[in-house]
């Protein structure tokens, strides 16, 4: 596949890459390794300037070549168009297990860049618009620039065809189809066959790394002797006859030691650290005033000897690797190409952490979104969820118990019956406060029900089951030191997933303050230590949707951090765990029967049964369940919309109007009560063609929708229609009030909507929020979400307003384009496949004649449901789907 192919290397690179290369692979000069190989081994390599990047490699190889133009492609230096990663990154598939509706590729990808806000640098793209890049980049940028004002200087061409990204100072802005079109007349270059050079051989090899062994053997020896000298001249207290015979010793040793020139040049490079001491210590020697001579050599003395001392150590490190290199060369020993993880010395006390106890917070009618379910009900084996449960944590070695917060202490005792009552500590909490909190949670989290984090606010599914001012009162009770949150009902937990985070909290409880994993919900653990949980009750009623443990590791605009995904505190796991997007918790009718089933078809019993097993097995029952009912039902019930220019085109689907009857109430209770009835723990979200507030009794769909026993209804509107007062909003039953503002300025509004009327829909915004009734448990109602579309237009504007909003409402969203557009030069994120698939299985769109459509407003199916009722339109439309692969429409009702 390679054949004709050079691979240019720099030497520093890692071994592994030039070791996986199958063809021909040219090295450049290194020094280092010339002095290694020594005159008789090393050879004339050709040299290029050192470079931060293989693009900078690139470029002055191609100068060494003589090629002019050169012209630079995918050289973005920055985060183009708001976008950290390009399309398809892999780090998007291990993002897919948090995406839903309101947490898009397009939020994540802001976040990844904003996360790093202290680092980022403002400066222009090709376009003239403003982007960032961060200080790393543009250190490259800076080396770039300098090189090309050389070059140009010199009457050479640059030009820089990435078509995006960072405008660089010196080059010639073109598109890739110009730039090959200039210079298609240019002349290929052929580099010269290379010589292999048989006469290395790893006899010759072998010994050479022996004499520098041999070498630096008596470099380390002689810097001990060295050492003994130097303490004899301290000793002699500034009998200058007797320190005058050793330093001629000193300086007897210094010669043989700088004879072996090569090992001390290698001891040298390795001992860089003691090289910047010397330079200290002879600054200050220096600089201090009032030294007497006898004072002043003691001093250089001290310095000597500390000097030596790391002479003596780096040659022990040279022996070391060398040995190592030798071995390797044998093939012996398989080469070494990242530091090995640092080991605590044998005779180190293990740090236990504290106490640490799994913390379950039960309420025996509702689960943790708020729904209601039956906790008394039989799962397998003659027992109940949280029997199961608890029967799963005491199988974990690392919890030193388990205690339970509950409303009614005598129900859960009677439900964990005598086999489990006397191993866990009941507490009693407040039935309204605990309440009040799951059922704002659960509304928030509702949609992203199947995802460990990615809901609104930043929950995650371990703030279910967590209130953190009644969790902390019962660790101070109790003494707790950390707490490993866990539901009620999570009948599948993994002991031994649990106690791989229990344990990485004790092996430094400083460090890992919080630790958890990315397993879907109801698998894992989220340990949190008490210190962290006081600051979160505290800050619970001011803060909001902050004072989560989704606001611990999520992104806070005024205290942004890293995404501790990628930092130790998250413990690492098997895709199949992370990405299976299922809610692996038998808390609603459908999930209970699928547990139940797995279990019965796997026969052991369900205290022991291997988590992993029952999650494949838990996913294929879940998922076909789930294809008999929606679980969130897209209801659109007029077509009219006040918004015109680019947003109102996208949502018609076209420049021209899209007219479809009215929804009627009466229409709209005959589907309503068939889609609860398939489905009880449903989402109703009112949403389509046309704004639903143009409709004339819009909140009546929301009140019929809240009556009905929908889980959650959410509201989509543009906000432009008058008439309603903000009371009316929450008075609704409404869940959710999702608002397209689309812009952070006027002047952008007017392009997206074709109104002038920014303002006035802020300042309804800000009337609804104001509106909602104050609470203690911090999370007000309904849930306010601001959103803005990706767009040529207004992507200049998401930093602003994401920031903005997200710290107004504790929830805003950054939407993808519905999709692409002739004329944008942005694109929606393509969804991984899989999930992508996930979310439109449990998704039906019923558009207000009656029909049901797709993700992009087609009609599927041939009868109305309302002529042929909903069961039987879902089973009609499945035959109208075709599966057309990755990231293509494939069934879009559950």
């Amino acid at each position: 596949d390679v054949r004709g192919i050079r691979l240019v290397v720099e030497p520093k690179a890692n071994p592994a890459i030039l070791d996986a290369y199958p063809g021909e692979i040219v090295c450049i000069k290194e020094k280092l390794l010339d002095t290694v190989l020594g005159q008789s081994l090393s050879r004339e390599m050709g040299e290029l300037p050192n470079g931060g990047t293989v693009a900078h490699l690139s470029y002055y190889l191609a100068r060494h070549l003589g090629c002019d133009p050169v012209v630079m492609i995918g050289q973005d230096l920055g985060f183009t168009n708001g976008h950290y990663y390009a399309q398809g990154a892999a780090i998007h598939r291990v993002w897919a297990g948090e995406l839903n509706a309101h947490n898009t590729l397009e939020m994540m990808e802001w976040q990844r860049i904003a996360r790093m806000k202290g680092l980022l640098r403002a400066c222009e793209d090709i376009h003239g618009n403003q982007m960032f890049t961060d200080e790393q980049m543009a250190t490259y940028l800076a080396q770039f620039e300098s090189d090309f004002l050389r070059d140009s200087e010199r009457g050479l061409r640059i030009i820089d065809a990435t078509e995006g990204g960072v405008r660089k100072r010196h080059t010639e802005v073109m598109t890739l189809n110009d730039a090959l079109e200039s210079t298609k007349d240019s002349a290929m270059i052929n580099l010269p066959a290379t010589n292999a050079n048989a006469e290395i051989t790893n006899e010759r090899l072998i010994a050479r790394v022996r004499v520098l062994g041999t070498d630096a053997d008596m470099i380390a020896a002689q810097s001990g002797e060295t050492i003994r000298v130097l303490n004899q001249m301290l000793a002699a207290k500034g009998n200058q006859s007797k320190i005058g015979r050793m330093i001629d010793k000193v300086n007897a040793i210094r010669d043989r030691v700088r004879a072996a020139k090569d090992a001390y040049a290698l001891i040298e490079f390795i001992n860089q650290t003691a090289v910047l001491n010397r330079f200290r210590a002879d600054r200050a020697i220096e600089i201090e005033t009032g030294l007497d001579p006898i004072e002043k050599q003691r001093r250089q003395i001290e310095r000597d000897i500390e000097n030596v001392r790391w002479t003596r150590d780096a040659a022990k490190e040279l022996k070391r690797q060398l040995a190592n290199a030798e071995r390797v060369i044998l093939g012996d020993m398989n080469k070494i190409t990242r530091d090995e993880p640092d080991q605590p010395a044998a005779d180190a006390p293990e740090s236990s952490g504290g106490h640490v106890e799994a913390i379950i917070v039960a309420d025996p009618e509702f689960n943790g979104l708020g729904h209601k379910r039956d906790l008394s009900l039989v799962l397998a084996d003659g027992l109940n969820a949280l029997q199961i449960t608890v029967g799963r944590l005491l199988r974990c070695r690392s919890l030193d118990g388990i205690t339970i917060l509950t409303p009614n202490p005598e129900r859960i005792d009677a439900l964990l019956g005598e086999s489990y009552r006397r191993q866990v500590s009941l507490h009693r909490v407040d039935e309204s406060t605990l309440r009040e909190r799951t059922r704002a949670i659960g509304i928030g989290r509702h949609q992203a029900s199947d995802c460990w984090r990615g809901a609104m606010g930043m929950l995650t599914c371990y703030d279910e089951a967590f209130d953190p001012r009644l969790v902390h009162r019962v660790m101070e009770q109790r003494s707790l030191s950390a707490a490993a949150v866990v539901g009620a009902d999570w009948a599948m937990v993994d002991h031994k997933l649990v106690d791989t985070i229990v344990d990485r909290h004790r092996s430094s409880p400083k460090q890992h303050r919080v630790v958890f994993s990315q397993a879907v919900p109801g698998l894992g653990a989220f340990v949190v230590d008490r210190s962290a949980i006081k600051s979160l009750s505290d800050g619970q009623r001011s803060a909001g949707s902050f004072a989560t443990l989704g606001g611990l590791i999520g992104y806070i605009p005024a205290a942004p951090q890293a995404d501790p995904i990628a930092k130790t505190m998250c413990v690492q796991i098997e895709p199949t765990i992370r990405d299976a997007g299922v809610r692996a918790i038998p808390d609603s009718a459908h999930r209970f029967y699928a547990l139940g089933k797995v279990y019965e078809q796997l026969g052991e019993h369900p205290v022991e049964i291997d988590a992993t097993k029952c999650l494949a097995g838990f996913a294929a029952g879940d998922t076909r369940l789930d294809r008999q009912s929606p679980s969130v039902v897209r209801l659109e019930i007029c077509t009219g919309r006040l918004s015109d220019g680019l947003w109102g085109a996208w949502k018609r689907g076209a420049m021209v109007s899209c007219e479809r009857p009215a929804m009627s109430i009466a229409d709209a209770h005959t589907i309503l009560s068939e889609a609860i009835a398939l489905r009880p723990d449903a989402a109703l979200v009112i949403d389509g063609v046309g704004d639903p507030l143009m409709h004339h009794d819009a909140l009546g769909f929301v009140q019929l929708g809240d009556e009905l026993g929908f889980e959650s209804v959410e509201l989509r509107t543009d906000l432009l229609c008058t008439g309603i007062e903000p009371e009316k909003f929450i008075e609704s039953g409404l869940g959710i009030l999702s608002v397209d503002l689309l812009a952070n300025s006027p002047e952008i509004y007017k392009v997206m909507t074709g109104q002038d009327r920014y303002t006035q829909v802020v300042e309804r915004i800000e009337a609804i929020i104001d509106a909602r009734d104050d609470n203690d448990c911090g999370i007000q109602s309904p849930w306010v979400v601001p959103r803005i579309t990706r767009c040529d237009a207004a992507y200049q504007e998401i930093p602003d307003f994401y920031d903005r909003w997200l710290m107004r409402c504790g929830s805003a969203a950054i939407d993808p384009m519905p999709r692409p557009i002739r004329g944008q030069r942005l694109t929606p994120l393509a969804i991984p496949g899989a999930r992508h698939r996930q979310i439109q299985t449990r998704i039906v769109r019923i558009q207000c004649d009656g029909f049901i459509g797709d993700e992009h407003g087609r009609r599927l199916g041939e009868r109305s449901i309302l002529d042929v009722g909903l069961e039987r339109a879902l089973s009609q439309t499945r035959r109208h789907i075709e599966p057309k692969g990755t990231g293509a429409t494939t069934v879009s009702v559950a």
